[in-house]
């Protein structure tokens, strides 16, 4: 017995030292060509094995084989196959084999190198008939041949490139990648790298058993390092087109981190996570996700979306739903040509939500702007190409309606953009070039009606005809981080034309503007309220029919003035004009040099020429914090202006009052919280010198000579035609002027012609917009005639002037006045005692009124005792017509005066 076991394990040593020794005697290069037949009898493929083959029985059978090279040749088929490999060995479990299985236990490939090339054959390849008999036969259970199965399959730096029949060639490696199966048609295992493009994706995932006549289950994660994207399904592979139906999602920490592994480095919007998920519909033909579901950041609401996209047409459609803030957008793609291209409809309830609170891509001030349009709805189409352009016929955003807007952006250094918008709310805008320090962007805008433009921006603008013209603006525009520098700038908005330089700092709290213009006719009361100055028309003052005329009210009220514009920016202007216009003021040729800084207003100088004559002008307006009242200063010098015009200016009339040269400088300030707060506080000193006057609407000398005349023929008519047509010579004047609380005092104004000094009294009001002078005329040739007075009242641009009747009765009252009394008295007595024509006499003859005595009451009719109806008084007969009292009293007067 022992013999027997003895000898057997000297045969087993005796077959293992064979499988070990006599396979290194064997020279396994000779069945290189038989193998390379075989091969190509299989497959019709070209094997070339040109380094070391060498093969083991032991631990397990397995082959070695270096540098070996595989060729697809004239075969036919769908693909031509190139490949190499560097090393390959093949390992076979031995138990199985002896049984007539073969269980590959272990393939392993080292820098393989596979070229496929899609080829349109209508033949099936041997290979490919080999692989479709032994699916078949796997799937029906009745294999004839001998049952192979792979445990593991690893291969290390691989690479595979797969060239479509249109396109571009597609390059896949394999760092490192392990696939296990149960057979060669599945389940399988597999975990890995696999780098494509610039993607390095982790793959981990388990695919079930391969079979030609239903799906086979897909579960995979994919690893792309800054996101994560799963898909868990099916593949079915018994359909003509090959179909994936599953559970799809993709998720990322980071968008930014996404959008640089995507060659976006600097991605314009918050960085925050994303997930996106849904139904995913897969062929190699199209690609489908429903019931899709976006999310962005910490936001509890998703985003439902739907996508659809044509592999071989290279174009589909995208739905999101339920946008931040309201609102969906339904976009067509088109990956083919040169770049991806969307086209289709937007609506966004709240532009804010999505542009600052989701996507961070604006800052949340600049919706601090009414102005900044808050939706948008309409139709864009988009190429993405290395130029992105946008395009739409007609889109509305906020409160603007743009038709035909078309926009070209380059990004780079410098940035390049193309603008044009046929129709802006009727506005034609244009702006091309880049934007940078240097290159600049020349911007056209043109309107036909300045006013429409304007409120545009602002709704509440007053128009004036003045502003109802053409409006344009060109100019070049240079970026440079948060300056903006405008160069070239011609603008011209209704009769207001600028040209010059500016430049605007955004980078502080609030902009800095500094500007150096020039204007032609700037009205900047026409600019400010749409209305158009009164002096831009006449050449200076109030024109006649103007808007001065309207009312004889002041024109100040209690609305509190918004000084939020001294407090918006910081200006450094410089300017010069052919005309400054405001009101019914008119500077010409002037030179403006101010600062405005957080809330200060200085305004160094304002200097050109007014009515004839030059002023200087400099002064201070501040506020400081909203609800502070404004604070103002200014100082004025005015040398040899004509007064003609001035008077007209400054109180707002329409005819000649004064002519004459004159000069006068006033220091004047106020503060207040309304205009009308702003008169009431106004105080200022100052001086007024002249050089010889015509005051018009008085003559003096036929005053002089009407009364002068003892007959008082005409004296009437004399003295009306005076003060129409007539004009009086004076000599120069020096006067100091003073202003207190809105009110300007008039004290002994004398005016010196060749027959009479002129006295005025009384007051200028300008907070009530009301003037009261009593005139005093004291006659000088002849001196013996009595004074007169006159008076001139009323609102400032239209007193009453009832001068003429004043004059009238001064002077009977001063001259005639007791004479007439006396002969009254001595005519008629008693007897127009306590009558209306006494108050007359005494209205005109400037003597204190008599209270009218009350009447005493008729006595009751005394009743009888039977009741019967009192005794009606008789009516006395109606008598002739009398003259009044007052006609009776004129004519008695002046015949008597004549005796």
């Amino acid at each position: 017995m022992s013999k027997i076991l003895l000898s057997i394990i000297s045969v087993f040593i005796l077959v293992i030292g064979a499988l070990l020794i006599v396979p290194s005697f064997i020279d396994w290069s000779q069945y290189k060509d038989q193998l390379k037949t075989q091969v190509e009898k299989a497959t019709g493929y070209k094997l070339d094995i040109n380094g070391e083959l060498r093969a083991a029985f032991l631990p397990t059978p397995h082959v070695n084989i270096n540098n070996i090279a595989i060729d697809s040749g004239t075969a036919e088929g769908s693909f031509a196959f190139q490949g190499q490999v560097e090393k390959a060995s093949v390992s076979v479990a031995l138990m199985p084999l002896l049984g007539g299985n073969i269980q590959v236990t272990d393939v392993t490939m080292i820098a393989p190198q596979i070229n496929l090339s899609e080829q349109k054959n209508t033949k099936v390849a041997e290979l490919d008939k080999v692989i479709e008999s032994g699916a078949d036969a796997s799937a029906n259970g009745n294999a004839t041949g001998p049952a192979v199965s792979i445990d593991k399959f690893y291969t290390e730096n691989a690479k595979i490139t797969y060239k479509p029949t249109n396109g571009e060639a597609m390059v896949f490696q394999f760092p490192k990648l392990e696939l296990k199966a149960d057979s060669l048609f599945g389940p399988y295992t597999v975990n890995g790298r696999v780098q494509y493009q610039n993607f390095d994706l982790g793959i981990d995932g388990k695919i079930g058993e391969y079979d030609k006549t239903k799906p086979m289950t897909v579960a995979m994660t994919v690893d792309g390092g800054a996101y994560q994207l799963s898909y868990n399904g099916i593949a079915d592979m018994s359909k003509t087109d090959a179909e994936l139906q599953g559970e799809f999602k993709i998720q990322t920490e980071s968008m930014a981190k996404l959008a640089a592994q995507f060659g976006a480095k600097d991605l314009p919007i918050k960085d925050q996570s994303m997930t996106l998920s849904g139904l995913l519909v897969g062929t190699a033909k199209a690609i489908t996700l429903n019931n899709g579901s976006l999310t962005l950041g910490n936001s509890t609401t998703p985003m439902p979306i739907k996508f659809n996209y044509g592999v071989e047409a290279k174009s589909g459609n995208f739905k999101i739903q339920n946008i931040p803030g309201g609102g969906m957008v339904d976009m067509d793609i088109a990956m083919g040509g040169d770049a991806p291209k969307f086209g289709g409809q937007i609506h966004i309830e709240n532009i804010k939500a999505v542009a600052v609170d989701t996507l961070g891509v604006i800052e949340a001030k600049t919706f601090e702007n009414p102005q900044i349009p808050n939706s948008a709805k309409g139709d864009i189409k988009v190429s993405m190409g290395d130029t992105m352009t946008l395009n739409s016929n007609d889109l509305t955003l906020g409160q603007y309606n743009l038709k035909a807007t078309s926009v070209a952006y380059q990004a780079g250094e410098p940035a390049k953009i193309n603008l044009s918008i046929v129709n802006f709310e009727g506005a034609a805008i244009k702006a091309s070039g880049a934007m940078d320090a240097t290159q600049g962007i020349n911007v056209n805008v043109s309107h036909p009606n300045a006013a429409k433009f304007i409120s545009v921006f602002n709704k509440e603008y007053q128009s004036s005809p003045a502003m109802e013209k053409p409006f344009s603006f060109i100019g070049k525009i240079f970026v440079d981080g948060d300056t903006i520098r405008v160069e070239g700038m011609d603008a011209k908005i209704g009769s207001i034309n600028s040209t010059g330089n500016l430049v605007v700092n955004n980078g502080g709290a609030i902009p800095s503007i500094q500007a150096n213009l020039v204007f032609g006719n700037l009205d900047t009361q026409a600019l400010m309220t749409g209305k158009k100055s009164e002096a831009a028309a006449t050449g200076g003052g109030a024109s006649a029919g103007g808007a001065a005329q309207q009312t004889s009210g002041a024109p100040w009220t209690r609305d509190a003035i918004d000084t939020s514009f001294l407090r918006s920016m910081n200006i450094d202007l410089n300017a010069k004009a052919q005309q400054l216009v405001h009101g019914t003021w008119l500077i010409s040729n002037p030179e403006i040099d101010i600062d405005l800084n957080n809330g200060v207003l200085d305004i160094n100088t304002i200097k050109g020429g007014l009515f004839g004559g030059s002023v200087d002008m400099n002064g201070r307006v501040e506020a400081k914090a909203e609800g502070q009242p404004l604070n103002i200063s200014s100082k004025i010098d005015a040398t040899n202006v004509d007064l003609a015009k001035l008077v007209r200016a400054a109180m707002s009339q329409t005819k000649d009052r004064v002519t004459g040269i004159g000069s006068f400088n006033l220091n004047l300030s106020t503060n207040g919280l309304s205009s009308s707060a702003l008169v009431n506080a106004l105080n200022g000193d100052g001086k007024i010198t002249t050089g010889d006057l015509i005051l018009k609407g008085i003559d003096l000398a036929k005053i002089t000579e009407a009364i002068s005349d003892e007959s008082l023929t005409d004296l009437a008519a004399v003295v009306q035609g005076a003060f129409k047509t007539g004009q009086t010579p004076f000599e120069p004047i020096d006067y100091n002027l003073a202003i207190r609380e809105g009110t300007m005092p008039i004290n002994n104004f004398t005016l010196v012609s060749p027959t009479a000094k002129l006295i005025s009294n009384g007051e200028v009001s300008f907070a009530r917009w009301n003037m009261d002078v009593k005139n005093t005329v004291d006659f000088t040739n002849p001196d013996d005639l009595p004074n007169v007075d006159m008076t001139i009242k009323g609102p400032l641009n239209a007193p009453q002037q009832n001068v003429a009747t004043d004059v009238l009765r001064s002077f009977i009252m001063n001259k005639y006045g007791a004479k007439i009394q006396n002969k009254v008295n001595d005519l008629l007595g008693d007897k127009l005692k306590d009558t209306p024509a006494a108050g007359i006499i005494n209205n005109l003859l400037g003597l204190p009124q008599q209270q009218p005595q009350p009447q005493q009451a008729a006595p009751s009719p005394t009743p009888t005792n039977d009741n019967t109806a009192p005794a009606t008084t008789q009516e006395p007969e109606a008598a002739a017509p009398q003259p009044t009292p007052q006609e009776q009293l004129i004519k008695g007067l002046f015949d008597q005066i004549g005796r």
